[in-house]
């Protein structure tokens, strides 16, 4: 059965391991009956009919879910038990980040499969799946002094100087600073960006996802066409926001829009109309109209509730009219987001020295034979190759052996009280840390929108009136 699976695989007939269920329906007629969305009906059938005595204890549904897991090992012919331990003994089984990676390829095939006018069809990594390579997990850090401390256990601080340095900056650099040692040249070095969309509940599975960083993007006439996404620019960068993410809600709108037309008998209305008709309607009325035309509404995507009556997801109607193609909108939002993210780092004490104590004077200078541990300022150094331009970066972007953070008005900020900025203040982002801003962003919005969908589905506890809100 395994082999015959693995052909399936190897034939392409089904995208990853996680279409297990298509496989065995189609291939094993026993399977064909068997509700997978059904968990007790899943459960039963796979303890039941298959006899694995190990699985048969339940005691949660984790253990539910990580047994399936193992389930689905055991048939496909993958045994191993191995297992991933932080620094306080969590055991972390391995099948599931390489499960999690072969779910997102699975359904990330079937959304482009779906059409283009689907939300998700214009996002980045259903266009170009292989932009995601793998899936790992961020346990532990070690300091160089060989002090380890587990990730849940960080201050804000640490998380941002691991985040931004580490895992950002480190897994795209590093393969620099490993050529020598691996005798590799330049053009042959596999770059990757580590980004973590989502954080899990139990505070232990801290699940980062690989980006390919040296696949360019192919979109004819596009200002970002052939262009990786480390080499967009903030101008590149927000044209792929706008043709990724706010597409994606251009799409979702519409698809709304039109799911409330055929509800409601009323092809051909424009939002105006079907907003004052949802404010007429409540929802037991409009979920009857829906369901004898065969429709599914959702609270809180197609409308919210408004006292006894409707009306319009305000987010959507937000996002898709006015934030997302609207650029100047756009760049008034990520302009507070940074000013945001200035006081975020402020806040939570984080500096980021380019010397260590024991380092020379001057370490930022790229001599021969002058070396350093010190992460920032390998950074540096790699970025900044020429003299002039790594001395520049240095005049305006360091201060007391600390990276500056930013800049209002001209004048460094380096650590201190948070700062406020009205619309006429210059703000500048030091551009190691404007890079990381802008490209961690646009990576992780458009995974958490494939990964677990879009804020415009929660509930809109706050009441917020988004056509008065101003950026």
């Amino acid at each position: 059965m395994y082999l015959k699976f693995n052909n399936a695989l190897t034939d392409g007939k089904y995208q990853s391991i996680l279409n297990f269920e298509d496989f065995l329906k189609e291939e094993y007629p026993p399977f064909g009956n068997i509700d997978f969305n059904n968990v007790d009906e899943t459960r039963t059938f796979f303890l039941n009919k298959l006899g694995i005595p190990e699985l048969i204890s339940v005691r949660t549904s984790e253990d539910w879910i990580d047994q399936m897991a193992d389930v689905e090992a055991i048939i496909t012919g993958e045994v191993s038990k191995s297992v991933t331990s932080d620094i306080n003994g969590n055991k972390i089984a391995n099948n599931r980040t390489s499960f999690l990676g072969g779910n997102l390829q699975y359904y990330l095939s079937k959304y482009k499969a779906a059409g283009q006018d689907t939300a998700t069809s214009p996002l980045l990594f259903t266009r170009d799946s292989s932009l995601v390579v793998k899936t790992v997990f961020n346990t532990d850090a070690e300091s160089r002094l060989g002090i380890k401390k587990s990730v849940k256990d960080m201050k804000a601080a640490e998380l941002f100087y691991s985040s931004i340095i580490y895992n950002f900056y480190g897994s795209y650099l590093q393969s620099d600073f490993n050529s020598k040692k691996f005798g590799r040249g330049k053009s042959e070095l596999y770059r990757t960006l580590l980004t973590q969309p989502t954080t899990f509940s139990d505070k232990i599975s801290f699940v980062m996802y690989a980006i390919n960083a040296n696949k360019a993007i192919e979109a004819e006439g596009k200002s970002y066409d052939g262009k990786t996404v480390w080499e967009l620019n903030t101008e590149q960068t927000l044209d792929l926001y706008q043709d990724t993410i706010g597409a994606a809600y251009v799409n979702l709108f519409n698809n709304v829009l039109d799911d409330l037309r055929a509800a409601l008998d009323m092809p051909g209305a424009t939002f105006e109309e079907i907003n004052a008709r949802l404010n007429t309607t409540t929802q037991e009325e409009l979920l009857s109209r829906a369901q004898a035309k065969g429709i599914e509404l959702q609270l809180d995507t197609h409308y919210r509730k408004f006292g006894k009556v409707c009306k319009f997801n305000e987010l959507l109607y937000h996002y898709a009219n006015e934030l997302y193609v609207d650029r100047k909108a756009l760049e008034r939002r990520f302009r507070i987001e940074k000013i945001n993210f200035i006081n975020d780092l402020l806040t939570s004490g984080v500096s980021f020295y380019t010397n260590y104590s024991d380092d020379s004077d001057d370490v930022i200078k790229g001599r021969k034979g002058q070396h350093t541990s010190n992460p920032v300022s390998k950074i540096i150094n790699q970025l900044y190759k020429e003299g002039e331009e790594r001395e520049h970066f240095k005049n305006r972007w360091v201060k007391n052996n600390k990276l500056v953070l930013a800049r209002v008005n001209g004048e460094p900020i380096v650590n201190g009280a948070e700062i406020s900025a009205g619309p006429n203040d210059v703000v500048e982002l030091n551009p190691i840390l404007e890079k990381y801003f802008y490209t961690d962003s646009l990576l992780v919005n458009n995974l958490r929108f494939e990964l677990t969908g879009s804020e415009v589905a929660h509930p809109d506890k706050a009441k917020v009136n988004y056509s008065e809100y101003v950026y």
